[in-house]
């Protein structure tokens, strides 16, 4: 009973290593001949394998990334700020198809392959097999890089034509990086340039309207409003003195003709009644002009009436220099009146003129303060071409030169070495595989695990 118990405690123990590999030395002995032929096959195509095994040779140029030498707070730049972010620009026009092919055309790459591939398809391998990877990082700040370290790197066959392939594309990132600052320097110089020739003519523009606007409601614009009201009140003045002087020269000239002696020659009351003509197709008849000159023709008509003699001359001389004064005063009097109704017409038209002298004046501001500051950026722009085109900005400089890999990547002696390991562990392999396709009985306890019944007894092996 105990050793049923036993035997069935060892069966729920569950299944462990197989008994027929228990004992390696008798497993060694017995799979011994085919585990000698497995190597033997092995190792004759490991050196096969070491022997047609291709050699890589690795060619790696190292470039480096700089910040622009001069600070943003003296030469804004025009650039993309992260070098990071240019960088991946450039690298995407030198890692393109069309400069990739180039790259193949100019130094002969895959010589073997370009009869059967075409080329698109050899810059798409080359893209693959020619790398760039970032080394080493130096920083002003936690964000923004200020240099950074890249190695470029490529394997092949031909250790000479990689270390060509390799400097060939350094070159092109080096005259990418210099040319793609320049490109981005010029292009925001004339958008600038563009821009503020547009603000200047406009601003130029607006300044002709709004001096013609000027000349146009002279008097009116809100800044002469006071002139124009003082000017006003001085006419006024003037008006009224005007109008006392005329007053005063007709009572003088009716004081002429009331005298006997003021009488002129024969003719007179014809010229009389010419000026009253004159006078009523000017005045109306209620003006003192009017009534003056019709007293003058009634008392002449009364006097030529009673005697015809003629008059001195030098009345006749006072009534005439009275006449033109009189004359005169009229026409001034007439221009202050014309003077006075044009600034009344003006100053009538002021709010008007001064809501749209206002709003265009406000827009003269706006186009200044737009032409200032599209100078502004013009002047930064173009000291930012001028920074670039003596690159002192960003700059991406060779370190590293590649050379022609004096060793391969992977050395024959290594691939032998590998092959030899791996056939040694494939010829235990096999052997262990037959071993536990074709099992053998090797105790008591494997003779139970194989037909579940318990042994009674077994017999020593001899030796």
């Amino acid at each position: 009973m105990t050793d049923e118990s036993s035997y069935y405690e060892e069966e729920d123990a569950g299944p462990g290593l197989p008994a027929q590999l228990r004992d390696p030395i008798r497993v060694l002995r017995r799979q011994l001949p085919l585990m000698f032929t497995s190597l033997v096959l092995f190792l004759i195509a490991t050196a096969a394998v070491t022997m047609l095994f291709p050699l890589k040779y690795e060619a790696r140029a190292t470039i480096l990334l700089t910040g622009k030498s001069i600070p943003d707070e003296f030469v804004p730049t025009t650039v993309i700020a992260n070098i990071l972010e240019e960088f991946e620009a450039i690298r995407g026009l030198v890692f393109s198809r069309t400069s990739l092919s180039t790259i193949i055309s100019e130094t002969g790459l895959y010589p073997k392959e370009r009869d059967s591939v075409p080329l698109e398809g050899l810059a798409v391998r080359l893209g693959t097999e020619l790398t760039v990877e970032p080394i080493m990082t130096s920083s002003r700040s936690r964000d923004t890089p200020h240099s950074m370290a890249f190695e470029v790197k490529m394997a092949g066959d031909d250790p000479e034509l990689v270390a060509v392939v390799v400097n060939t594309a350094v070159a092109d990132l080096i005259n990418a990086n210099i040319e793609y600052r320049s490109r981005q320097a010029r292009i925001t110089t004339e958008f600038m340039k563009r821009e503020y020739d547009a603000a200047d003519a406009e601003l130029r523009i607006h300044q002709r309207y709004l001096a013609e606007f000027r000349a146009d409601h002279m008097g009116a614009l809100p800044e002469e409003q006071g002139a124009a009201i003082s000017k006003l009140e001085r006419l006024v003045d003037e008006r009224g003195n005007s109008i006392l002087l005329i007053t005063e020269l007709q009572a003088r000239l009716e004081r002429v003709d009331a005298r006997p002696e003021a009488l002129l020659e024969d003719g007179t009351l014809e010229a009389l009644r010419s000026r009253l003509n004159n006078a009523r197709a000017i005045y109306t008849d209620d003006h003192p002009t009017i009534h003056s000159l019709t007293r003058q023709v009634a008392e002449r008509e009364k006097l030529e009436g009673t005697d015809g003699s003629p008059r001195s001359a030098a009345a006749m001389e006072e009534r005439a220099e009275i006449a033109k004064s009189i004359e005169l005063e009229q026409m001034r009097l007439d221009t202050i009146d014309k003077t006075v109704r044009d600034l009344e017409g003006l100053l009538a038209t002021t709010p008007t003129i001064s809501e749209e002298y206002a709003a265009l004046v406000r827009k003269e501001i706006i186009l200044q303060e737009n032409y200032v500051e599209y100078l502004r950026k013009l002047k930064n722009a173009e000291l930012a071409l001028s920074l670039e085109q003596s690159q002192q900005g960003a700059q991406l400089t060779r370190l590293d030169s590649a050379l022609p890999p004096s060793s391969p990547i992977l050395e024959r002696w290594m691939v032998a070495f590998a092959g030899f390991v791996l056939s040694f562990g494939l010829a235990l392999a096999v052997g262990i595989a037959r071993e536990l396709l074709n099992p053998v009985l090797i105790d008591e306890q494997h003779l139970e695990e194989s037909i579940r019944i318990p042994c009674l007894g077994s017999i020593t092996e001899l030796a």
